[in-house]
C-alpha cells in the first residue's frame, strides 16, 4: 500500500479506535453514545435538548453502519469493517462520509465553540480531544498545524474541514491528517 492511502487507513482507523469508547475492539451503539456524551461532559454541556439532540444525531449513524459493516448481524462493527467501509465509502467517500458523520461533525464543530464567537480556541479544541483520550502533545500539534495564521483560533468550518481531512485525504500537507497524530 502506498504512504498516502496507508496515511487514510490509518487516520480511519484511528477513528474507529476513537468511537470504540470500552476499548473492547468493536464499535456498538453505545459506544457511540458514551463517546457523544464524554465530549458534552467535558465541553460543560448541560443543556438537556442539547444533549439530546447530539446524541439523536447517532441514531441514523449506527443503523447505516450496522447495515453496511455488521455482516454477521452480532450488532457490533469491527475495525476492519469499519476502515473498509470508510476507504471504499460504497464508491463515494466523500459522500458517505458527509452522509454519516458530517451532521455530526459540524454540530460538535459549533458546540466546541463555546463563546460562540464562529471560533475555536486552543483550550476549547483541547478540552473535546482529550475528552476522547487523545495525547496533549497530539492535540497541541494538531492545534498549530490547523491554525494557519497563528492567532489561537482556528473557524467553526476550519475543525469541519480537518474532521473532513482526517478521513478522507491521502495528501499529509492537508492539515487535518495530523489530528490524531498521523501525517
Amino acid at each position: 500500500m502506498d504512504s498516502a492511502a496507508d496515511l487514510r487507513e490509518r487516520n480511519i482507523g484511528s477513528v474507529f479506535d476513537l468511537a470504540d469508547a470500552d476499548r473492547d475492539g468493536y464499535i456498538t451503539k453505545d459506544d457511540l453514545v458514551a463517546g457523544a456524551r464524554k465530549v458534552l461532559d467535558e465541553l460543560g454541556v448541560t443543556d438537556a435538548g442539547l444533549r439530546a439532540e447530539i446524541v439523536g444525531l447517532y441514531q441514523p449513524v449506527w443503523r447505516q453502519l450496522r447495515a453496511d459493516c455488521d455482516g454477521d448481524g452480532d450488532g457490533r462493527v469491527g475495525r476492519a469493517e469499519f476502515t473498509a467501509a470508510f476507504t471504499a465509502g460504497l464508491g463515494d467517500p466523500r459522500a458517505y462520509y458527509r452522509r454519516l458523520f458530517g451532521p455530526i461533525v459540524d454540530r460538535f464543530a459549533r458546540v466546541m465553540d463555546q463563546d460562540g464567537d464562529g471560533f475555536v480556541d486552543a483550550g476549547e479544541y483541547a478540552r473535546a480531544w482529550a475528552s476522547q483520550g487523545v495525547d496533549e502533545r497530539v492535540i497541541a500539534a494538531a492545534f498549530e498545524r490547523l491554525d494557519a495564521d497563528a492567532d489561537g483560533k482556528i473557524s467553526v468550518a476550519e475543525v469541519s474541514d480537518a474532521i473532513g481531512q482526517l478521513m478522507l485525504s491521502q495528501d499529509p500537507g492537508d492539515p487535518g491528517t495530523a489530528v490524531l497524530g498521523h501525517s
